[in-house]
């Protein structure tokens, strides 16, 4: 009997803690059988929270324009196919790592480190998963749906998870989590599905995280890989000089327009704003170019300021990133209140920004200067990439699709020179693209650290932006 009375002190404790599975024992003792326990929402998102947790998470969105995507979590990996991506735990620590599923080719980067310069010894850290979700700011309602929408928290690890930036938070008017057993079987979280609506004043458009395949996941170049690993990448020293002057997102691009080896165009790089500005001499030469895009930036600003006067104020609340104008060497802030959102002001672009960086798509996220592990480095010490995807990431990230298509140029590699010094602003690094016929395109980065403009960074100090 006192065995009996174990066992079933045993189940209910089990039970109240949401776990899926119990042991019966028998007068003896041992274990003779165990009882999957069926699920709630609530507690297949525990199952979730677990580091031994191996499921599929697929994203799709009410907008038919928007395309699905999947990744699959292990317990040392997270994968996107659709991205050819993830983040893998080996040799204690955390790569970044690319996978090409028709050459199978399997490329993985150095160990990465933190702010710190510390390393990274979990993927985890680097990505949003259910694990980052505070359970006890949820709420239940009587039919079991879980409500996300009283913990800030957990709604931008969710949003994250699906793919959003945090200021979709202003649209969004619920997230909830239900779960419907897949194939009748509720006692593993495949069905369990995560529900994000946003209202604006005309739309309404959801966005879903779906959970299958739980303790499923299997990639033979991944687990084949963990199996037998081998040493991480290591960069050299310039590639590592490299990374770090970009990471800093302040430097400026410098551009000889006409071949003639004076510089015309600049671009100015800061981790708030970013400005375009053109030579008075090459104003001259091609005023519309320069009227349509010289002497303007966008800036990222979140505060509440003052868009009246002093007798008549009126306060509007400031997020995203904002268009600004050079006039006369004044600076020019362009806005208006939201006539969709009472109260603020309305940004540059359609959906709000917060990361000038990402909305401008800055140089400091390209292939380039992150996956040195598909590059070589020649005799002379330039760093020499034949990677496809790197090449097409830098013509995307510099616009140059249009002109390579009108001339009918045919890309053969990108190669990366430096004039590595002492002091970051004394540094250059310099990209070329090798075309067939002995054709280029060549683009100078200078003055990291430098790149700052005079009349933005006096705006920002007396307006507080």
């Amino acid at each position: 009997m006192k065995f009996k009375k174990l066992s079933l002190s045993v189940l209910s404790v089990l039970l109240l803690a949401g776990c899926c599975e119990t042991t019966n024992f028998s007068s003896n003792g041992e274990s003779t059988s165990t009882i999957p326990v069926s699920l709630t929402a609530m507690t297949a998102i525990e199952k979730l929270q677990s580091k031994d947790a191996e499921f599929r998470s697929y994203v799709s969105d009410s907008d038919e324009k928007v395309l699905p995507f999947s990744n699959y979590f292990s317990k040392n990996y997270v994968y996107s196919p659709d991205k050819s991506d993830g983040y893998l735990n080996e040799n204690g620590g955390v790569s970044q790592f690319d996978y090409n599923s028709e050459t199978e080719d399997f490329s993985r980067s150095e160990l990465l480190t933190d702010d710190k310069g510390e390393k990274i010894d979990d993927y985890r850290l680097l990505v949003s998963d259910f694990s980052d979700l505070d359970l006890e700011k949820a709420t239940v309602n009587d039919k079991g749906i879980v409500d996300f929408m009283k913990g800030k928290t957990n709604i931008i690890v969710l949003l994250k998870m699906m793919g959003l930036d945090e200021s979709k938070v202003f649209t969004l008017s619920s997230l909830t989590a239900a779960f419907t057993p897949m194939k009748n079987d509720d006692t593993v979280p495949n069905g369990l599905k995560f529900t994000a609506t946003f209202k604006t004043k005309d739309t309404e458009t959801t966005r879903t995280i779906s959970i299958s395949r739980y303790n499923e996941i299997e990639f033979s170049f991944l687990d084949d890989f963990l199996a037998n690993p081998t040493s991480p990448f290591e960069p050299t020293a310039t590639e590592k000089r490299i990374r770090s002057l970009f990471a800093k997102k302040n430097y400026i691009n410098s551009n000889d327009l006409n071949s003639d080896d004076v510089i015309d165009e600049y671009y100015y790089f800061t981790p708030k704003y970013f400005y375009t500005d053109f030579t008075d001499e090459y104003s001259k030469i091609d005023p519309t170019t320069v009227g349509t895009y010289g002497k303007r930036g966008y800036m990222t600003i979140n505060n509440t300021l003052n868009v009246g006067t002093t007798e008549e104020p009126k306060n509007l609340v400031f997020i995203g990133t904002y268009l600004f104008y050079n006039q006369s060497g004044n600076f020019k802030l362009i806005t208006r209140e939201d006539p969709n959102n009472p109260g603020y002001a309305q940004s540059a672009f359609t959906q709000i920004y917060t990361d000038i960086s990402q909305v401008m798509n800055y140089p400091t996220n390209m292939e380039c200067v992150n996956s040195f592990q598909k590059a070589k480095v020649q005799d002379d010490g330039s760093i020499k990439f034949t990677d496809k995807a790197a090449i097409d990431d830098f013509i995307t990230n510099h616009f140059l699709g249009e002109m390579i298509e009108t001339n009918n140029l045919v890309t053969q590699y990108l190669l990366i020179n430096t004039d590595i010094k002492d002091k970051d602003e004394d540094c250059k690094v310099t990209f070329r693209l090798q075309f067939e016929n002995d054709k280029y395109y060549e683009t100078e980065y200078n003055s990291f650290g430098k790149g700052n403009v005079d009349f933005v960074e006096k705006a920002i100090a007396e307006n507080d932006l």
